[in-house]
């Protein structure tokens, strides 16, 4: 996956990206290593089953970083009318929304998420304290935030100052399309 931004200005830096880039590329090859060892017949189950956790969470790392890559906005924008009036009926209002939003940011360990779930056809807040910790199943990912320390600390000393510019950079357009795709199934 190529970058969607070299930077985001305002909020993140060229260098925070690349580090943060390369965390990806990381879960990339080790997913592939680790299809390639589950290919092997001598490995016993006990090795069999933690490389099949393994490759799990290599899995749910790569989506999870797609999704918060392609997530973001290069300049700050508002939320269309058609994803504040979702917002609205889910979540409460915007500030309701971005107030528990901070709160499951702030209280991650991995990962905070908004996530739409079709079987109840509501919006929900998640917190996720691994790539497989916390994983809502049957969601569909809307916001993803990382909130490891590799995603923020080259540019920001504080996990909520992150956050903070985080939501103010969400690309609302893109999460609409998101919300689009699979609202209709």
């Amino acid at each position: 996956m190529v970058l969607p931004h070299e930077e985001v200005p305002g909020f993140l830096s060229r260098a925070q990206l690349a580090a943060h880039h390369a965390e990806y590329v990381r879960s990339v090859d080790q997913l592939r290593e680790t299809g390639a060892a589950l290919k092997r017949e001598d490995v016993s189950a006990a090795d069999y089953a933690a490389l099949r956790r393994a490759q799990v969470s290599a899995a749910n790392s790569v989506l999870l970083h797609e999704f918060y890559f392609t997530g973001l906005a290069a300049e700050t924008n508002a939320p269309p009318r058609s994803i504040g009036a979702h917002m609205n009926e889910h979540m409460g209002s915007f500030d309701t929304w971005r107030t528990d939003f901070t709160r499951c940011a702030l209280a991650a360990k991995a990962w905070a998420t908004l996530v739409y779930d079709p079987y109840d056809d509501r919006w929900h807040n998640t917190i996720m304290d691994s790539d497989t910790d916390g994983v809502w199943i049957g969601a569909n990912l809307l916001v993803v935030c990382d909130v490891t320390e590799h995603a923020y600390t080259k540019d920001y000393p504080r996990r909520e100052d992150y956050v903070a510019k985080f939501i103010d950079h969400i690309d609302w357009e893109e999460v609409s399309r998101r919300y689009r795709a699979v609202d209709r199934m």
